[in-house]
């Protein structure tokens, strides 16, 4: 069965467009503290990911997923798009870049990055699968939540705010998506073929992101029109913990 899609639109009607695609056990509404920002050129569109959020369904493949997103687009008739994908949502975006490159025109990586899971990572993530088929998805999202922020948010009211949002997503969804990341192909040589502009935003403090990846993608040259970005003392949630220091970053990106 198709998942439906569940999606807000804001922005300028007859802007360029910008997709705007969250990361794991989140939804549409952590991309807030940007829409009126970019809201001022681009027409945005922010969907819940199959399985989070309002949406329905799940998909356990990237491939198979940047598919249903380029139907959705085609079916609201947008030819040419610009990306901004928040870890999971940057695996998606470089997807939906190996499917029609000539349809987007720039893209920027919110702690992600093009690589696959290493060994390691993909056990880490069979064993949440496992723990979530034992004790169930809002477990998991209690324990799974504070370690994306640096050890001193952890207790704070603003991760426990985040907690309480984010706790209504499906154990189907959250599961797909975890196969879909960890059975995920490298595509960085889908990203060096790529010539728009690409920008990669590295948390100094991410803990989520193996450290050899964020230096690979700061020292390397990735693509032909590569930037990257370390932001000090942030973690993996950015749009939470550094929200002023993006907004300014995007307006000169975007």
């Amino acid at each position: 069965m198709m998942p439906k899609l569940f999606y807000q639109e804001t922005g300028q009607e007859k802007g360029p467009v910008l997709v705007c695609l969250h990361g794991f056990c989140e939804d549409h509404r952590i991309f807030a503290p940007f829409q009126e920002q970019l809201g001022q050129k681009y027409r945005q569109l922010l969907p819940d990911l199959p399985g989070f959020g309002q949406s329905t369904g799940a998909a356990e493949d990237l491939g198979q997923l940047a598919e249903i997103l380029w139907q959705w687009l085609d079916d609201l008739k947008v030819e040419e798009v610009s990306l901004l994908g928040h870890s999971m949502g940057g695996y998606l975006a470089l997807a939906m870049l190996e499917k029609r490159p000539q349809a987007i025109e720039r893209i920027c990586l919110l702690h992600s990055h093009p690589f696959a899971d290493p060994p390691a990572k993909q056990a880490k993530r069979k064993k949440s699968a496992a723990f979530i088929e034992k004790h169930g998805v809002t477990t998991y999202l209690q324990q799974l939540i504070p370690q994306l922020f640096p050890a001193e948010l952890r207790k704070t009211k603003l991760v426990q705010a985040f907690l309480q949002e984010q706790s209504g997503h499906s154990a189907q969804g959250v599961l797909a998506a975890l196969k879909a990341m960890w059975s995920r192909p490298d595509r960085s040589a889908v990203l060096a073929q790529y010539e728009g502009p690409v920008l990669a935003l590295i948390g100094e403090l991410d803990e989520v992101i193996p450290p050899a990846f964020s230096a690979a993608q700061a020292q390397q040259q990735l693509s032909p029109n590569w930037q990257c970005k370390t932001i000090p003392q942030i973690g993996h949630m950015g749009f939470l913990e550094a929200p002023d220091q993006l907004n300014e970053i995007f307006n000169h990106f975007f």
